[in-house]
């Protein structure tokens, strides 16, 4: 058994016009997104999707190196368990714009639009000056410690005094 909470494999040639927004994924033993394969991804926007894990080892958003250019904007991403990445980035990026994720590994070679991203752990990026990196995640949300959201509040709200509040750029807000 593999639960992954969304796991595209496609044959086609190309993979066009792919959204994926306005998710809760709570992951259990697997992946959260994962979007991978030897043939190519085009268009793919992932976007307003809240993904957390419940303290597993595991990717929880995995864009492969095939998906060309996608957008990845307005996500909160965390991943609180004893070890993985909590998005892996293979190939080069569109957008990355508005993100709360905890930890982020980019094998890429360019990211096209970056700004306004609030981090945890990086590997191979720098935060820029439009960015924010950080040790307690859980300051941002009310309801959130080092283990996570209290999956049975299922209260995800920004805290009163969270640096994540106006911290995004509009220019990136939601197309929905």
């Amino acid at each position: 058994v593999h639960c992954d909470g969304i796991q595209w494999v496609h044959e086609n040639s190309v993979e066009d016009n792919i959204i994926i927004r306005n998710n809760h994924i709570h992951t259990g033993i697997a992946q959260g997104i994962v979007l991978s394969t030897t043939k190519e991804w085009t268009n793919v926007i992932i976007e307003n999707n809240l993904v957390h894990d419940l303290n597993t080892v595991s990717v929880y958003v995995m864009v492969g190196s095939t998906v060309i250019d996608p957008k990845i904007n307005n996500n909160t991403i965390i991943k609180t368990g004893v070890s993985g990445a909590g998005v892996q980035l293979w190939g080069d990026i569109a957008e990355l714009n508005n993100n709360i994720l905890s930890s982020v590994y980019f094998g890429g070679s360019i990211i096209t639009s970056r700004g306004n991203n609030i981090f945890k752990y990086l590997t191979h990026l720098t935060v820029l000056p439009s960015e924010a990196q950080i040790d307690d995640l859980g300051s941002l949300f009310i309801n959130m410690n080092e283990y996570g959201f209290d999956g049975y509040s299922e209260d995800y709200r920004l805290a009163d005094n969270s640096l994540a509040r106006g911290f995004g750029n509009p220019d990136y807000g939601p197309n929905t």
